[in-house]
């Protein structure tokens, strides 16, 4: 505690006056100092709340991106499906020509059937690299080999290449 001098009619005024005065500056600047500080808490609040709403604005367009990046992929998939969809019934429609093509050729050249099957394998190959599915492709080959003719049955056809031809619209 501070003592001040005693006088006549109390403490001495200048040094109560000094006393006063240095508190007084000492509290103004604690003032300014919280004050400084106020500020720059009001600063950091508002640097935090603006990115705050730069983070919100990318987590919209996040979303929407990846809301729009998902849709996209539910159109692939269901185009690939399609297009899937239509080349095994292409594998089946050639598999079915072939078969018939054995059944109505039986004593057909080897030669002239090895070039039909040339063919139909090139159709089979277009179609596959179209769909850029060549790997997802194993269970359907398993399948139309599953279901496949005989090699024997194929060398050895019924029909003749132009009954053939004709039946497919191919010529008249």
């Amino acid at each position: 505690m501070v003592k001040f001098s005693i006088k006549r009619k109390g403490y001495s005024v200048d040094e109560v006056d000094g006393f006063v005065a240095k508190l007084l500056e000492l509290t103004e600047e604690k003032l300014r100092a919280q004050s400084d500080r106020i500020d720059e808490l009001k600063e950091q609040l508002r640097r935090v709340t603006s990115e705050k709403n730069e983070l919100k604005a990318r987590e919209a367009s996040v979303t929407m991106a990846l809301s729009e990046a998902v849709k996209r992929a539910d159109e692939l998939t269901s185009a690939s499906e399609v297009r899937y969809s239509i080349e095994v019934n292409r594998i089946k429609t050639i598999r079915k020509r072939l078969a018939d093509y054995k059944k109505k050729n039986p004593t057909i050249d080897t030669s002239e059937f090895d070039a039909f099957l040339v063919d139909i394998i090139a159709e089979l190959e277009d179609g596959v690299k179209s769909l850029g599915v060549e790997d997802t492709l194993a269970p359907v080959v398993e399948q139309v080999e599953d279901n496949a003719f005989d090699l024997e049955e194929a060398l050895t056809p019924k029909e003749t290449l132009e009954e053939i031809c004709k039946e497919l619209g191919l010529i008249d």
